[in-house]
């Protein structure tokens, strides 16, 4: 009996050490303490805080008119299903207090940062309150609003080891995805986003001017990305696209009127994104896909649809992220006067867009009108057509 009672406790002691070192959630015993010093904190970790204080240090010089993150607060959660080594027997969580007041009363650890970090402060939860632990999403949603300490309208940002590697999807990866979101959250409270654009009910003729645009778009892109930009090219192709946008508000102006407001709304933020990636030497920009290694076209995706490779579905979502960040990168080439104030300055009774802003622009300039039916015999329309039948049916 004895026996069996002493084989019984060492198998409970057992059982006890091995949950301790293979629990759910990582044991940071290297954070006993009051203070924990900045090189103790894993690759990943470090990785977040060295991108987040090159895109907090010069969001309001670099990111976009008014944009300074330098002096908000944020929540930075980690969450991974498996630690840096990749093993699952030991998840990360953690829970990060950056610029927030007050953290001294709650029940967290100040990290020590080195020289060269530029934020007020960083702590880490012990145990994290619980309206933060319950937070839903990867992020904050426009119009929500966490006080923590002394602060309010906290952004919250949930990152993991995904958003670090090489493969991610480059709209992921940690800076362009983080910078984004937080664009949201904290620059288009008053913007009037008019809607879900559904590319449903689009008629053939429709998707054929779509992808007209897309033609112009890619023209516009290989002038953008040259060393030497030519303004007058650059405005011969926004006639373009006008003529074409305006042929477009005569078929179904409900339609485009969304898709603006959407352009606008997730262009901006993925031009500010596309900033803060090359701040950290991230991989992302106009159609960046995840491992691709040549450049993609906007027409490239139209042909891919018409194949049935690619879901048609990108005509009224992905599609307006890219196209309007590439007006984004287009107002500042042309250098069109205070474009990002005019977005900023918007209430939602008096609403603007990024096509409001270039339509703007082409009338003072009174750049040259170009007829639709030059533009159709300039870029195939009867080839791009038949693509956009086929797309048609497979909506």
């Amino acid at each position: 009996m004895k026996k069996r009672l002493t084989s019984l406790v060492i198998l409970l002691l057992t059982i006890l050490f091995c949950f301790s070192i293979f629990g759910c959630e990582k044991v940071d015993n290297k954070f006993k303490g009051k203070v924990i010093k900045y090189e103790n904190l894993d690759s990943i970790d470090k990785k977040m805080f060295s991108q987040l204080n090159k895109i907090l240090y010069k969001s309001k010089e670099n990111l976009w008119r008014d944009y300074n993150l330098k002096d908000k607060s944020f929540i930075l959660i980690r969450k991974d299903e498996e630690d840096e080594n990749g093993s699952r027997n030991r998840k990360n969580v953690s829970y990060y207090a950056i610029n927030v007041k007050g953290m001294e009363e709650q029940d967290a650890k100040e990290v020590k940062m080195p020289k060269g970090f530029y934020f007020k402060s960083v702590y880490r939860f012990n145990k994290a309150p619980l309206k933060v632990e319950s937070i839903r999403g990867n992020f904050s949603d426009t119009g929500s609003d966490l006080t923590i300490g002394e602060n309010r309208n906290i952004f919250c940002f949930k990152y993991n080891t995904n958003n670090f590697r090489k493969a991610v999807d480059p709209a992921y990866a940690f800076s362009p995805f983080f910078t984004h979101e937080a664009f949201h959250y904290y620059m288009q409270n008053d913007w009037k986003i008019e809607g879900e654009p559904s590319s449903v009910a689009l008629t053939k003729k429709e998707i054929s001017y779509i992808g007209l645009k897309y033609k112009v778009l890619d023209k516009i892109r290989i002038e953008n990305e040259k060393d030497k930009i030519s303004k007058k090219k650059l405005n011969k192709l926004i006639s373009e696209y006008i003529s074409i946008e305006e042929k477009r508000k005569e078929i179904n102006e409900g339609y485009l009127k969304e898709e603006h407001s959407k352009e606008t709304a997730e262009g901006s933020a993925c031009y500010v994104g596309l900033k803060a990636a090359r701040l950290t030497n991230t991989r992302y920009g106009v159609l960046a896909f995840t491992n691709n290694k040549e450049k993609v076209t906007f027409s490239d995706v139209l042909d891919a649809m018409s194949k049935d490779k690619y879901p048609t579905t990108f005509i009224g979502d992905w599609e307006l992220y890219n196209t309007g960040m590439e007006l984004c990168i287009t107002m500042d080439n042309l250098g069109i006067k205070n474009w990002q104030k005019k977005l900023n300055n918007q209430t939602l009774d008096k609403p603007t867009n990024l096509y409001d802003i270039l339509k703007k622009y082409y009338k003072q300039n009174k750049l040259e009108e170009v007829s639709i039916e030059e533009i159709e015999d300039k870029y195939n329309y009867k080839e791009i057509l038949k693509k956009s039948e086929k797309i048609q049916r497979l909506l």
